[in-house]
């Protein structure tokens, strides 16, 4: 389980290098995976600030949720699973809500 809890920080990683790089950005950054459309958004600068903040608290939760895997339990790990699974939903929800609705044209 150790092997898994260190894949597990390695994606909670990639997400914080993405906030860095989301907030470096001077183009806005796509939240979707596959938005072939050009993002119309307001004011890029403070957009894209929003969207780093939301990959920085999901790769907390994430790691939080990642913490069970250091314990051996079969249980724990299905509350790992269980946990990622709802703070994605609510990432996802938090972008279309809060973000998305306020910044795009």
């Amino acid at each position: 389980m150790k092997f898994a809890f260190i894949i597990w920080t390695l994606l909670c990683l990639l997400f914080v290098f993405l906030a860095f790089r989301t907030s470096r950005s001077k183009e806005p950054v796509s939240f979707w995976a596959n938005e072939t459309s050009e993002l119309k958004i307001d004011n890029v600068k403070e957009y894209n600030s929003k969207l780093a903040k939301l990959f920085l608290v999901y790769a907390v939760l994430l790691f939080i949720c990642g913490l069970p895997l250091l314990t051996e339990s079969k249980l724990a790990v299905i509350g790992s699973v269980l946990g990622t699974v709802f703070s994605s939903f609510g990432m996802m929800a938090y972008y279309v809500m809060k973000i998305e609705s306020k910044y795009r044209k």
